[in-house]
């Protein structure tokens, strides 16, 4: 199953759109369902994860408690449920 709370998403704070989304997301969700990570910081390590941060800037990432992953459209989906907003997204 893929909602184990919390999920972690992974965005580009130095995208425009991104820094856009992610502010809209932070302003309706909780640590306890979203997690919110700049892969942009300079603490950020992709390797830790198992992946370069060229393929963490190639689309969105969200990992969610389980170690599921869902990339892409499925991952601004599923963080924008986790915010409790995503009968918009949907």
């Amino acid at each position: 199953m893929y909602c184990q709370w919390p999920l972690t998403l992974y965005f580009d704070g130095a995208c425009p759109l991104c820094a856009r989304e992610v502010a809209f997301l932070r302003r309706r969700s909780t640590a306890a369902k979203l997690i919110l990570i700049d892969i942009d910081g300079e603490d950020f390590d992709p390797i830790a994860l198992g992946l370069s941060i060229e393929q963490m800037r190639s689309c969105l990432h969200a990992r969610f408690a389980n170690d599921h992953w869902v990339t892409g459209l499925d991952a601004t989906l599923w963080s924008w449920r986790a915010a409790g907003v995503g009968m918009w997204a949907a």
